[in-house]
């Protein structure tokens, strides 16, 4: 059965088809197609869509190429009205999705069949043509909405029409050059993300394969290889690495899979790579910011006191050149924030063990002037973001810590506030 309005359990029935009913249904629906091309009001696609469902219902309209060319423009303009619709961020008022661009296909499809004159023929592949733009933009519009089996459904009736069109001898929108290539990619990073990792691995296996040499692919089969294959997911990522040695996101991919693993000598280097080539990139000082924080941690434990604190000054340089590029970033204060927090952490803890009141008093004022410098950090991050539970938490003891208590109560409530399922109006932004 065709998909679409014309027949979906959303419409209302159609009545009995009496002589003639098929031919002036036929010719409302043409009216409101028009209307909507004219006008955009999403009731005349609605009406359309009955008024054709009630055409067809005819044998004898039905069994006219022409009366599938009107009902292919009918379902590709709901189909690119759900896009405009998503794209305004608003609930379209329309016929189901699935009246749409599969819709579209099917009817191209069942002209095609109806042995058509020449003319038809030509509207047909042209509707077909159409149809695999609009196949893409509802694939696109259902990935988003992590609908993941419709879209890989989208996408494989693109691959359908593409050889339907080559077969007639018609040209295609995917030929242009890795057109296909493209779609089949799509359709494994798809499977991927609705959790079909082996689909995936399979298409991604199967295009490198057949010598489809891009960077999408590489990373892709380190993705979905990862978990399964830590060793052979590395290796495709140092082949893509190899082969595309100045593309950015399987750059991204070795920081991370660096950072994962602790190769902290490599990882700057590869970190300086990725900030010449994104200097405004506010992630990878995130990135070198903690790379600094765990060698500072790894030389504390060797006992080396000095080559901890050159850490941390890095990382503090790196934190504060990424506020240089984005002055509002929540996860760089936090993080600047953290680093002097985590330094009277320390200091506290070490003064459990003094006995010595004048060396206590020294280090007392150590943890005090560490908690002040974070202070502003946090602050700046709750104007940005008042329910963050890592900001409220630091708020509530660092204003513990400089003994202002009324504070510390404040941010206590507001961190139980937001743990209960509340929200706040931030504090910081009054």
């Amino acid at each position: 059965m065709w998909r679409s309005m014309l027949v979906a359990a959303a419409l209302v029935c159609a009545p009995p088809a009496f002589a003639g009913s098929g031919k002036s249904a036929l010719k409302t629906a043409r009216v409101y197609q028009e209307r909507w091309e004219v006008e955009s009001e999403e009731s005349h696609l609605t009406k359309a869509a009955e008024s054709f469902a009630q055409a067809v219902a005819d044998p004898g309209v039905a069994s006219s190429a022409g009366t599938w060319l009107v009902g292919g423009e009918i379902a590709s303009s709901i189909a690119s009205a759900h896009w405009r619709a998503v794209k305004d961020g608003r609930v379209a008022d329309l016929p189901p999705l699935e009246a749409g661009a599969l819709a579209a296909a099917d009817a191209y499809e069942k002209a095609l069949s109806l042995q058509p004159k020449k003319t038809e023929i030509g509207a047909a592949h042209a509707g077909l043509r159409n149809a695999i733009g609009v196949l893409l933009q509802e694939a696109t519009q259902l990935y988003d909405a992590q609908r993941y089996d419709a879209a890989i459904t989208r996408y494989d009736r693109i691959l359908a029409v593409h050889q339907a069109l080559k077969e007639a001898g018609q040209e295609s929108p995917l030929d242009e050059d890795g057109g296909v290539v493209s779609i089949r990619l799509a359709i494994g990073l798809t499977a991927w993300a609705g959790g079909e990792s082996d689909r995936a691995r399979a298409i991604f296996t199967e295009l490198e394969a057949a010598g489809v040499d891009r960077p999408a692919v590489y990373e892709a089969l380190y993705q979905s290889t990862l978990e399964t294959d830590p060793d052979a997911a590395r290796a495709w990522l140092q082949k893509g690495r190899e082969r595309h040695p100045d593309e950015v996101g399987l750059l991204f991919a070795e920081i991370n899979d660096l950072l994962k693993r602790g190769e902290h000598t490599v990882l700057l280097e590869r970190i300086d790579d990725a900030l010449a080539k994104e200097p405004a990139n506010t992630q990878l000082y995130l990135v070198l910011g903690t790379v600094h924080q765990e060698l500072a941690d790894a030389s504390r434990a060797k006992g080396d006191a000095d080559g901890a604190a050159t850490h941390l000054a890095e990382a503090d340089a790196a934190l504060k050149k990424g506020l240089e590029h984005d002055p509002g970033s929540v996860p760089l204060h936090i993080e600047l924030g953290a680093l002097h927090f985590n330094a009277a952490a320390r200091v506290g803890a070490a003064l459990l063990e003094v006995d010595d009141p004048v060396r206590y008093e020294a280090m007392r004022e150590t943890l005090v002037s560490e908690m002040r410098a974070a202070l502003p950090y946090f602050q700046e991050a709750e104007k940005r973001d008042p329910n963050d539970v890592t900001t409220l938490n630091a708020l509530k003891d660092i204003y513990a810590h400089l003994e202002d208590f009324p504070m510390s109560k404040e941010f206590g409530g507001r961190l139980l506030e937001v743990l209960n399922g509340g929200s706040n109006t931030s504090y910081f932004a009054k």
